[in-house]
C-alpha cells in the first residue's frame, strides 16, 4: 500500500477540475510494488488524479478505484503482483473499478488477463499520464504502448509519498 504520511497530505487542490465520469464515487486506493522507479510512477499518477478532484482512501473496501502499480522484473514479482491483484479483486466493495498499470502489465499483459479477466483497465508502464483516462473509461480496456517507461517531462503534477526528507528522482532509463 502506498502510504500517505499525514502531515504531507496535500491540500485538496481548488482548481477546476474537467468534467469527469464517476463510477459511483472518487475514492483511490494505490498499492505500488516494485522498485522506486514503480513508486514515482505511482506518485505522478496520484498527483493526476487528485488535480482531477479525486480523493485517497485510507482503506481499500471503502475505495471506488483500486490502482495497483506492477512490478514484471522478476518471477517472485509477478507472483506478488498476481496474489495482489487477487487480493484487491476480493476485498473490493461492490462497483468498484481495479486498475493494474506497470510493467508486468507492459510485458504479461495476457497473463494478467488470464487470470483476472474481470480487471477494469491495463495502463503500460510508459503510459502513466493515461491514468485519468483509465479511471473514466466506461468500458474495459488498456491502454499500452511501445513505450517501457516514463519519464516526468514539463509540469506533471506529482504527490511525493516518501517522509519529507526525502523522495525518489527519476533521473534516467
Amino acid at each position: 500500500m502506498l502510504k500517505l504520511y499525514p502531515e504531507e497530505t496535500p491540500a485538496k487542490v481548488v482548481e477546476e477540475a474537467p468534467p469527469t465520469f464517476r463510477h459511483g464515487g472518487n475514492k483511490l486506493f494505490f498499492v505500488s510494488l516494485g522498485c522506486p522507479r514503480n513508486r514515482v510512477d505511482t506518485e505522478v499518477m496520484l498527483g493526476i488524479l487528485l488535480k482531477a478532484g479525486y480523493e485517497p482512501s485510507d482503506t481499500l473496501e471503502e475505495a471506488d478505484y483500486l490502482i495497483v502499480n506492477t512490478c514484471g522484473f522478476l518471477e517472485a514479482a509477478r507472483e506478488e503482483s498476481l496474489a495482489t491483484i487477487g487480493e484487491l479483486e476480493a476485498q473490493k466493495k461492490e462497483g468498484a473499478k481495479v486498475i493494474v498499470t506497470g510493467c508486468m502489465v507492459q510485458t504479461h499483459d495476457k497473463v494478467i488477463r488470464e487470470h483476472f479477466p474481470q480487471v477494469d483497465y491495463l495502463l503500460g508502464s510508459g503510459d502513466v499520464e493515461g491514468i485519468l483516462g483509465a479511471i473514466q473509461a466506461k468500458e474495459q480496456g488498456s491502454a499500452i504502448t511501445s513505450a517501457r517507461s516514463y519519464l516526468e517531462a514539463g509540469e506533471v503534477p506529482r504527490t511525493i509519498s516518501t517522509p519529507s526528507h526525502y523522495a525518489y528522482l527519476k533521473i534516467a532509463e
